[in-house]
């Protein structure tokens, strides 16, 4: 199949390549655009917490002494990017926010820590709030933000204008909607019944609104259930 991968450009390619190695070709539409914001730095003591990978790109990477720091990592993908800017070691959780919170829940019974989860402007599940809910001294750092693309890029207009594209990844509600209003923007709106949308999550395909030629949703929310969804090229699974 021909796919879209409607991530950020720096986590894009490494789904283009995860798709080649199933045999898919994919146009690269990053509909969200991601710039590091200035914030306060978690004291020396806090146990850091990224529930994605550009939490430990634009926080992890600007935290001094990084290596001598306890880190809690939501998945494989963002803990591999916390190795890369310095952490050491970091806790690895199950892929989602809300599963990353009862190990931190029994890391706080075991040694009393605090915590500081670095995060983008918007979030779904908030892990300082949950934490402190229960009586954890937790606190939210705003390291980034992620900017909505206004248009598609016309490499991506041309091949769905052409018919020749068969599903589009969405990794967020976010990078969704945005990547409708850009459809409709180019007049391309009528082409979305020929395609099928890979959803990471059912809170993700609900939010879309236009007329989809399918719509699926993940069974987690992980890049290894959308994978799934789609399987290898000639599979059972891939479907357009």
């Amino acid at each position: 199949m021909r796919l879209i991968v409607t991530r950020p450009e720096e986590d894009a390619g490494s789904t283009a390549e995860a798709l080649a190695a199933l045999g898919h070709t994919s146009l690269i539409a990053p509909m969200l655009r991601v710039e590091a914001m200035d914030f306060d730095l978690p004291d020396d003591s806090a146990t850091l917490v990224i529930t994605s990978a550009n939490a430990a790109r634009h926080g992890l990477a600007r935290v001094p002494g990084l290596g001598r720091r306890r880190v809690f990592a939501v998945g494989a993908a963002s803990a591999a990017v916390a190795r890369s800017v310095g952490a050491t070691d970091p806790v690895t959780g199950p892929g989602d926010a809300a599963g990353l919170l009862p190990l931190l829940l029994a890391d706080h019974a075991a040694t009393g820590s605090h915590y500081c989860h670095l995060t983008g402007e918007d979030i779904v599940f908030d892990i300082a709030a949950k934490l402190t809910a229960r009586g954890v001294r937790a606190e939210r750092r705003t390291a980034y933000r992620a900017v909505q693309a206004d248009v598609l890029p016309d490499d991506v207009a041309s091949a769905i204008r052409g018919g020749s594209v068969d599903g589009v990844l969405f990794y967020s509600a976010r990078a969704a909607l945005a990547f409708e209003r850009g459809l409709e923007a180019a007049g391309l709106a009528a082409m979305l019944k020929g395609m099928t949308a890979y959803a990471m999550s059912k809170r993700i395909a609900a939010a879309l609104a236009a007329p989809w030629g399918g719509v699926v949703a993940a069974a987690e929310p992980t890049e290894a259930a959308v994978l799934a969804l789609i399987g290898p090229a000639g599979s059972e699974g891939e479907k357009a």
